[in-house]
């Protein structure tokens, strides 16, 4: 630090300082925090220069390795790092260490840093990497990738340390500064986390010798340059000649990431109108612009209004959501207009983005600040997608966002209500984010929302605990595709052997027990909680969507006709806790299987009435559908064959449109040459009756009007059981 005008500080303001204190270690970074706000003049100064003295290099090595080569780059992000502490101080909470909360700021200010730059790479850059081996560059990558990767799974006081020491290139004397630990406390750490990163990553199938070269000590590298230093210690002084040292990038940056500070006060406001209104003005005189503008005549920052459809530059979160939208976009645009068929055979579904790589930058970049809103709502992204299994490579980014979300969002009702939508896949990463928010949710939305994804999760999590000790050999995941003709045939694929390991944990467990537990928490969400609202994510995504493009701005007449549904159907008041939870515990009770059948009645396509009890003494098979449901339509030609070989014996389907769309339906009915019978007026009654949430849905009812199966969703199981049902039937009828 020998380049500063003072070396480490002057005598004198060290004196006004430290004065009774005995050295600058005995001032801990709340008080010097305190007196830089409370301070006046020399002293506020001196405080200031202290904390950059103390913590510069941390700061500095975090944005040199987040930047790379761009060494201008990330001396402007180091000076944005301390203009922000500069006007954040009184918001920032201090206990021992400020090294922390500079950090997390260091990494988003390079991120930010990092976007604004990666669209103008120099010529000579480009023809420097150009010419290294692309081999040994590929290599190299991966390896940093494994390392870096392994360093974020670390428990967080070996993670700090390993990232400033082995990383950034701190001293282990700075590291103990920037973390406010003893020196002997931090050896013994970076130690401890050799130790558990040396077997990870051998395993990942580096070799000794390259791992050792990784995580061998190395010399300090971030000491900060003495000039960049001397006019970084000048922004301790808000509004003065010394205003001129940031240069303008580094304001950019700074009032860029101010502005994605949610909890700003308006005193913050002012302070930063105040100082970054005088740094502005001297780095205007500085450039040579002569006399600064007044203040009536230069205009606002934040009067320049974006470009249509830009993504808030404060907002990180969204802009890699947007990248990915964006791509996933254009994909589907060079599918558009294609069969089904078609589609399953097109190269372009090779450009469909891997969502995996973003959600891997979405949960890094919320590593750095876990509490916020934006790394929160962004956290949710990452997991919010219920027909995505979170193992693979999706599944360590999932498991990190369940880790971060319950460990800084357990209370919080937008966390706890992702749970609601997880029931129709199990997994362990599910598992412990649904016993996260159990066990800490305080509040009490948050503790309903949570109790009811449970309970919705163990009624399902019984059923395939049952089905996996019913079926104890490997797995199959079944599902339908397309054949070289083109007909639509099952197909089934192997259980990965993740998924099949979860499925042996399934047999361990006692199904009875696990239906007990969630009718116990059904009927403590109806006592405790009836009154909350039951809103998903997806009905918040839908409120988004309304708010952002309602449906009097939209011009084109399918995107508004959607949005017109989306708006009716916002406009209805939400279900509660306690009706969908007592809906729950009706189903469990009285449409179990092995229950009587409760009859119904609606009106069928040609006007006369359809009533369940008419058919008794014959097997039913009730299939639940809809006009607009493609599953639905694609399963009535095997509908009909089902139909066809049951002539004549005791059976008879019914379909139940579930949606009270009767016009549609009849257009179906006639286009597909439908003959069985069909509740049309009335249908979604019905199906509200069974509790019906999806489509194609199939409900055997036996002779006798004892429900056998409900819910089943492929046609060939539910066949084969009817056909049996029906032979039963015949035999006692002989």
């Amino acid at each position: 630090m020998a380049g500063s005008r003072r070396g480490l500080m002057g005598l004198g303001l060290a004196r006004i300082l430290f004065e009774g204190a005995g050295t600058v270690a005995a001032r801990s970074d709340a008080d010097l925090v305190r007196i830089f706000l409370t301070g006046h003049g020399e002293t506020s100064e001196a405080a200031f220069e202290a904390l950059v003295v103390r913590h510069g290099p941390m700061v500095l090595a975090t944005c040199r390795r987040a930047l790379g080569r761009d060494e201008h780059a990330a001396e402007d992000a180091f000076q944005a790092v301390f203009l922000i502490l500069a006007n954040r101080a009184r918001s920032v909470r201090v206990d021992d260490s400020l090294g922390r909360w500079l950090r997390g700021v260091a990494r988003r200010v390079a991120v930010r840093a990092r976007h604004t730059s990666i669209r103008q790479v120099s010529p000579p850059a480009v023809a420097r990497e150009a010419a290294e081996d692309p081999v040994a560059l590929a290599v190299r990558r991966e390896a940093r990738r494994a390392i870096d990767l392994e360093v974020t799974r670390l428990p967080r006081k070996y993670r700090d340390a390993v990232t400033l020491h082995h990383l950034d290139g701190l001293s282990h004397d700075q590291v103990a500064e920037a973390l406010g630990l003893p020196v002997g406390t931090v050896r013994s750490r970076l130690s401890r986390a050799r130790d558990l990163l040396r077997s990870r990553l051998v395993r990942r199938g580096l070799a000794p010798a390259a791992v050792a070269a990784c995580l061998a000590p190395r010399p300090s590298t971030a000491a900060v340059p003495p000039m960049l230093l001397e006019t970084t210690l000048r922004l301790g002084r808000a509004g003065g000649p010394a205003a001129v040292a940031a240069s303008p990038v580094a304001i950019d940056l700074a009032r860029r990431t101010l502005g994605s500070f949610r909890m700003m006060k308006a005193i913050g406001a002012m302070i930063l109108a105040g100082t970054l209104g005088s740094l502005t003005i001297g780095a205007y005189v500085a450039a040579g612009g002569g006399d600064p503008p007044s203040p009536r005549d230069a205009p606002a920052a934040a009067a320049v209004p974006p470009k249509e459809g830009a993504v808030p530059i404060e907002d990180p979160f969204q802009q890699i959501i947007r990248e990915f939208e964006d791509a996933k976009a254009r994909a589907e645009a060079g599918l558009a207009g294609l069969s089904d068929f078609e589609r399953s055979r097109s190269k372009k579904l090779d450009e469909l983005p891997d969502e995996a790589p973003y959600a891997h930058r979405i949960v890094e970049l919320a590593m750095a600040n876990p509490k916020e809103k934006a790394a929160r709502d962004a956290l949710i992204w990452v997991m919010d997608t219920p027909a995505r299994t979170d193992t693979g490579r999706y599944g360590d980014e999932y498991g990190r966002a369940v880790d971060l979300l319950v460990a800084h969002h357990a209370d919080d009702p937008e966390v706890a209500r992702l749970g609601l939508r997880m029931s129709n896949q199990l997994s362990r990463h599910r598992d412990a984010f649904l016993e996260g928010i159990y066990a800490c949710a305080e509040g009490r939305e948050a503790k309903g929302l949570a109790r009811m994804a449970v309970a919705q999760y163990m009624e399902k999590k019984a059923a395939f605990s049952e089905s996996a000790r019913n079926h104890p050999g490997r797995s199959f995941n079944r599902y339908q595709a397309y054949d070289e003709s083109g007909k639509l045939v099952w197909k089934q694929l192997a259980m990965p052997n993740q998924e099949e390991g979860y499925r042996a944990h399934l047999r361990m467990l006692d199904p009875a027990f696990l239906r007990a537990e969630s009718e116990r928490l059904y009927g403590e969400v109806v006592a405790d909680y009836a009154d909350v609202p039951y809103i998903t994510t997806a009905y918040r995504k839908m409120e988004r969507e309304a708010r952002e493009t309602p449906s009097s701005k939209i011009a084109d007449p399918k995107r508004k006709e959607r949005m017109i549904a989306i708006e009716k159907a916002l406009a209805e008041k939400p279900p509660t806790l306690g009706a969908m939870a007592a809906a729950r515990l009706d189903d469990i009770r009285n449409l179990a299987l092995g229950k009587p059948a409760p009859d119904f009645e609606g009106t069928g396509a040609d006007g006369r009435p359809v009533k369940l009890s008419d058919f008794r003494g014959k097997v039913v098979v009730l299939a639940y559908w809809f006009s607009s449901c493609g599953p639905c339509l694609r399963a009535i030609p095997d509908e009909k064959a089902l139909v066809a070989r049951m002539k004549g014996r005791p059976f008879t389907l019914v379909g139940v449109v579930s949606d009270g769309l009767t016009d549609e339906a009849r257009k179906v009915i006639a286009s597909h040459g439908i003959d069985w019978p069909n509740v049309l007026t009335g249908g979604d009654k019905v199906a509200a009756r069974y509790h019906v949430a999806s489509n194609p849905a199939y409900f055997v009812i036996d002779a006798g009007g004892t429900i056998r199966a409900k819910g089943q969703r492929e046609l060939d199981a539910v066949a084969r059981l009817a056909e049996q049902l029906v032979g039963e039937a015949e035999a006692k009828g002989r």
